[in-house]
């Protein structure tokens, strides 16, 4: 079986498959298998399936039955009724049990996981459907396009089940798998919402689950905000999506997320845990008029309430306040989303250790040519611009005042390190004059461009 299973459905592509619609098939064959006596096994299937048709019938399960019955699948769930995935689940329960073991390709396991799906169904409660429904429109139909023909290659390699001929009950799959598949809701609670510290697994996550996520981003106004700002570390992120807003993701399914070019396994599990730990934050808590939701780093949080607190302060702060406050934060955060040889560089360049250096200094100490200790540079300046885009303003706006209060930049020895950390972290752009009009040793400025972020 396929491992993305809710990738190969498509309605239209079942006449192409069988020739005929598989119901109609399997009336007009000779032999039919309803003809044969029923076991107790098959009883009890069959008592379980008029239980779901009766309670599935309800109105208030109206919207369930517009959905395919694929929207329930995991990834990781396997030997499931291909033929019948595609198909509304509103259509499905309307059959007879024996219309459905008549179909060809069902035998007693693809049986049993139908009702398997029936089940996550009807744990479904009609206001997890209308939550996950709310921001997305007609337009935005999550299988519309998203299924793959019968025909389509297989994600992981596995062979296919070929014309779809029945396995009967002894289907080559190892039932250890039925153990290891989540149920839909194994990581939410009564109301739907995900434990934010549940470990993130993309082969068990549904359709239903993806959808509860995108509505959430929907809901508090998030889909301009940009993938790099809530992960949890830029290192487990690529970096040409660092600054991919959030809208890019929020109106496709799981399916066409798959499909995208260039997106493979890493770039995928990074853009769902950013949906992840945000739904883990927010959950299905409505948004208020009155209230405003920013999602920030703790870090980044800490460094703004203190600059805040320097805004109606006279005398400048101390070096000693400046290096707790301000620089040391930062540095924690550089290291969460750096690897250790652009720490070094920033360290090197601060003076954090030893005396501060230049960069024709650092690139000699660390082994590289200045093109390439410019490039990391530049790198620094992405990092934080997709984390703190507020920062540039802010600091400058902060420079400013001390070059008010004192014009003599000679006596501002105190915020030396954070005047050097602000223009590491936020160098000018060709054309801007740097606050500090300073100039590296080879007589040129600074020209490290910076990423832009419009929030």
């Amino acid at each position: 079986m396929g491992r993305y299973i809710s990738e190969r459905y498509e309605p239209p592509s079942l006449s192409r498959r069988f020739g005929v619609d598989p119901f109609t098939r399997a009336q007009s064959l000779k032999v039919v298998k309803s003809d044969r006596a029923h076991t107790l096994e098959e009883m009890k299937l069959a008592e379980q399936y008029e239980q779901f048709q009766e309670t599935l019938s309800k109105d208030e399960y109206a919207p369930h039955r517009a959905k395919p019955l694929a929207f329930w699948a995991l990834p990781s769930d396997r030997c499931l009724p291909l033929v019948l995935m595609g198909r509304k689940t509103g259509d499905l329960i309307r059959r007879s049990y024996d219309d459905i073991v008549d179909v060809p390709g069902i035998g007693r396991r693809k049986l049993e996981k139908y009702l398997m799906l029936l089940s996550r169904v009807q744990a479904t409660t009609p206001e997890e459907i209308e939550q996950v429904s709310e921001g997305i429109g007609d337009d935005d139909d999550p299988w519309r396009g998203a299924q793959l023909r019968s025909e389509d290659p297989i994600p992981d390699g596995r062979p296919s089940e070929g014309n779809g001929q029945d396995k009967g009950p002894d289907d080559d799959a190892n039932p250890a798998d039925d153990a290891n598949q989540a149920e839909p809701h194994a990581a939410t609670n009564g109301h739907g919402a995900d434990h934010s510290s549940t470990k993130l697994d993309p082969n068990k996550l549904s359709e239903l689950q993806w959808s509860r996520w995108r509505a959430c981003v929907v809901r508090h106004g998030l889909q301009n905000e940009v993938l790099g700002r809530f992960a949890p570390s830029l290192q487990d992120m690529t970096r040409g999506i660092w600054s991919t807003p959030l809208s890019d993701y929020s109106g496709s399914t799981l399916v066409q997320l798959r499909r995208r070019r260039t997106h493979g396994s890493k770039r995928i599990r990074s853009i769902l845990e950013v949906f992840h730990s945000i739904y883990g934050l927010l959950g299905d808590a409505e948004p208020r008029e009155h209230w405003v939701v920013k999602i920030r780093p703790r870090r980044i949080e800490q460094v703004e309430q203190w600059l805040a607190s320097l805004r109606g302060e006279v005398a400048m702060p101390s070096k000693q306040d400046c290096r707790d406050h301000f620089v040391a934060p930062l540095m924690e955060q550089l290291r969460c989303d750096a690897n250790e040889q652009i720490v070094a560089l920033v360290e090197s360049r601060l003076g954090i250790n030893e005396e501060a250096k230049s960069v024709r200094q650092s690139a000699r100490q660390m082994g590289l040519t200045r093109a390439r200790v410019y490039q990391l540079l530049a790198e620094i300046s992405e990092i934080f611009s997709v984390r703190w885009p507020e920062g540039r303003a802010q600091l400058h706006e902060l420079l400013m005042k001390f070059d008010h209060q004192e014009p003599d930049r000679r006596k501002h020895a105190k915020v030396r390190q954070l005047r050097a950390a602000a223009e590491l972290f936020y160098p000018a752009v060709r054309g801007e004059k740097s606050s500090t009009g300073a100039k590296e040793s080879s007589g040129r400025k600074q020209r490290i461009p910076a990423a832009s972020l419009t929030m």
